[in-house]
């Protein structure tokens, strides 16, 4: 079976999602071709809508929240998806039929869309699956076009079957991780090999990929407020939060800023840490879930990590900061009441699934193996987004 797997930016979640999907597909025999809607198809477009949703998020969080939930500005998501389908539609569908896959996964919604589209015009041949990556699911994921959903939660399945997905079309697998992060790391001999104190907390900050969500400022609290402990920042792609915090680390050397780190070293810290503290992107939750680590959300994302962050809070997985004073009293929690920390992960591991990548490599290939290419002409495709057709 031929998979095209197609994603977002690189770095981010969605990538992260699908390159563990990849490798799961892989093991069970499928020949992968990964695809990025952001660089690979238009890397002009691209990065000017990532820079365009990262100052949105920055300057105005209300707009981001009222865009995903579809409320007060429904029209802007309308319209959105018809400026994504007029300039990114021949990009997407001109590299699916360039792959010739059996299947296209899509661990992001905005070229799903397309997709789906492409498919109710007769465009799309082989058979569709998202894979959402988050613990809740908005409206850009749901058509009656795509064959299979990989829910990433219980409640997200519920979703679906409410905005009338056939049951037969939903598995509730959760969301794919790597398998490094379900691979037992001893505490002690992480910390030495980081070069980290054996005794005493090790706390670990996260911002995701784009070191969002104020960790320089919880950093700093964490620091004056636990004396004792280590202070660990992934600043993702976040050049600017790192050299402030590597240039704050020279005078205090219980702080340690990592820039892009990868996928071992992430997996070492959390195996080091006593907490992670950050914002509640859905693939970090999943992946700290699998590594075993306590999660306390601290400034969560408005639209997808406020809905993470519900999810995960209502099922007893994490704890939630909202203040300097909040994140201090929630720190002091968990390093001293270990069955408290111990409660939040078993509730983590029942709500995220760390198996999810081979319950998610199966569901595809349940899609069965025939070969099935794009309709021509591909020319149509950059024709306007009828109303209501996503």
């Amino acid at each position: 079976m031929r998979v095209a797997v197609v994603y977002g930016r690189i770095p981010s979640g969605h990538a992260s999602a699908a390159q563990a999907l990849e490798s799961h597909l892989r093991a069970r025999g499928c020949e992968c071709v990964p695809v990025s809607a952001a660089s690979d198809i238009n890397p002009v477009l691209g990065p000017f809508l990532d820079k365009l949703y990262v100052c949105v998020l920055e300057s105005c969080p209300w707009l981001w929240r009222a865009i995903y939930d579809r409320r007060a500005v429904s029209g802007a998501a309308g319209i959105f998806q018809s400026l994504y389908w007029r300039f990114c539609a021949p990009q997407v569908l001109g590299a699916i039929e360039k792959i010739e896959p059996d299947v296209i996964v899509c661990t992001h919604a905005a070229p799903l869309a397309v997709l789906a589209l492409g498919k109710a015009r007769g465009l799309v041949r082989p058979k569709l699956v998202a894979c959402p990556t988050d613990y809740d699911v908005h409206s850009f994921w749901m058509s009656p076009k795509v064959d299979l959903y990989l829910a990433p939660s219980a409640f997200a399945a519920g979703r679906l079957a409410e905005a009338g997905i056939e049951r037969a079309r939903i598995v509730e697998t959760g969301i794919p991780i790597d398998e490094v992060f379900a691979t037992p790391l001893d505490k002690t001999q992480a910390r030495r090999g980081l070069g980290l104190r054996a005794q005493g907390p090790v706390l670990l900050l996260s911002g995701g990929s784009r070191g969002l969500g104020g960790i320089a400022q919880a950093a700093e609290v964490l620091l004056k407020g636990c004396p004792r402990a280590q202070v660990a920042v992934l600043c993702g792609e976040n050049k600017r939060l790192w050299s402030r915090l590597d240039a704050a680390a020279k005078s205090e050397p219980r702080l340690r800023a990592y820039l892009r780190a990868d996928k071992n070293l992430v997996r070492r810290l959390m195996a080091a840490a006593d907490a992670l503290i950050g914002k509640a992107g859905g693939v970090t939750l999943a992946e700290a879930s699998a590594a075993g680590v306590p999660v306390v959300f601290w400034g969560a994302l408005p639209g997808q990590e406020e809905r993470n962050a519900r999810r995960w809070l209502g099922a007893g997985a994490a704890r939630e900061a909202r203040s300097a004073a909040d994140l201090l009293r929630s720190i002091s929690i968990l390093i001293s009441d270990r069955a408290e920390a111990a409660a939040l992960i078993e509730n983590a591991e029942a709500l995220s699934r760390p198996a999810a990548g081979w319950a998610a490599a199966d569901a595809v290939l349940g899609l069965g193996t025939l070969r099935a290419r794009l309709a021509p002409p591909l020319a149509s495709a950059a024709g306007e987004c009828p109303s209501g057709a996503l």
